[in-house]
């Protein structure tokens, strides 16, 4: 890892070691049950980790922030039905929020990608949501870059195994970014995607921890929506901190071995850049983050322990 803002490695003072200070809650049920004051007091911990984070010379803009929560399967199911899309048995189907470029030209080239890449690798595409924000409730540093928001739905594929669809799902998102990554799209960069899967689902975006709910309007929507076994509050958006050096002693013989790693769990063939996911990582954070997305290993515990050991 290079950085022309670190100074080089010298002595006892390595700059791979670097990193940013975090905020992470985490709230949930012991009992399982599924309740909307989760999602509720999973805003107020995010609130309270408004000190953990920055803003610019625009004090409205801040760093990011964002909530992820198990899948809200009956209110994705309601706002669904309202767009004529019928979704399968809850672990049947994937979603993710998504970043699109504001140019309906670049949105729709993109969206075409989208929809081709899921019937190569043997999905169903179900749908776009487009996701109900105020973009008056952030700065205006924030709003002059401020993406689409659309939430995607793809069904399992009849020749995939419900245990597979999680890592299906990694390899749609990898393809999508290094087909877009690679266009000459003008608005490519503003392409993101935030969270793509069957258990979890993540809202968040260039907000300060009080803006998630005023943007998203989270708690205003309906007592039923979201009812969830746990929630995890993040500001700023990363989870992997400490814990972190134990990956590093391990990283070199690991990275060797990586693109075997995920030939094994997506059943893709290196060296085919249509069907691989390249890069798969370039430091150990990231490598970590997709072993656990193709492995379909439940994220949240994984990060949430890292953070905490």
């Amino acid at each position: 890892m290079s950085n022309p803002f670190l100074p080089p490695k010298q002595g006892l003072y390595n700059p791979e070691f670097e990193h940013d200070s975090c905020g992470v809650g985490f709230i949930a049920n012991i009992k399982g049950k599924k309740t909307h004051d989760i999602i509720r007091n999973g805003i107020k911990i995010l609130e309270n980790l408004t000190h953990r984070g920055a803003c610019g010379c625009d004090p409205e803009t801040g760093d990011g922030a964002g909530i992820m929560m198990q899948m809200p399967d009956a209110f994705l199911r309601r706002e669904c039905q309202k767009k004529n899309i019928e979704l399968p048995p809850e672990g049947e189907y994937g979603c993710g929020l998504v970043f699109l470029p504001p140019s309906l030209t670049d949105r729709n080239i993109i969206e075409e990608w989208t929809e081709h890449i899921i019937h190569e690798e043997g999905q169903k595409f179900l749908g776009w949501r487009e996701v109900p924000h105020d973009s008056t409730k952030i700065g205006h540093v924030a709003r002059s870059v401020e993406p689409e928001f659309k939430q995607l739905f793809i069904g399992r594929g009849k020749d995939t195994r419900p245990d597979e669809l999680d890592r299906k799902l990694y390899v749609i998102r990898k393809r999508l970014y290094n087909k877009v990554q690679e266009s000459t799209l003008n608005q490519k960069n503003y392409y993101y995607f935030c969270s793509l899967s069957t258990k979890t689902l993540v809202y968040k975006g260039q907000l300060m921890a009080e803006q998630v709910d005023r943007f998203f309007q989270i708690c205003l929507m309906p007592r039923w929506f979201p009812r969830c076994r746990w929630c995890i509050p993040v500001f700023p958006l990363i989870l992997f901190r400490r814990g972190l050096w134990r990956i590093r002693t391990a990283w070199s013989p690991i990275m060797g071995r990586s693109i075997h790693y995920a030939a094994t769990l997506t059943g893709c063939t290196p060296g085919k850049s249509n069907s691989f996911p390249k890069p798969l990582a370039k430091t150990p954070r990231k490598f970590c983050r997709s072993l656990f997305r193709m492995a379909a290993i439940p994220q949240p515990l994984i990060m949430f322990s890292k953070c905490s050991s």
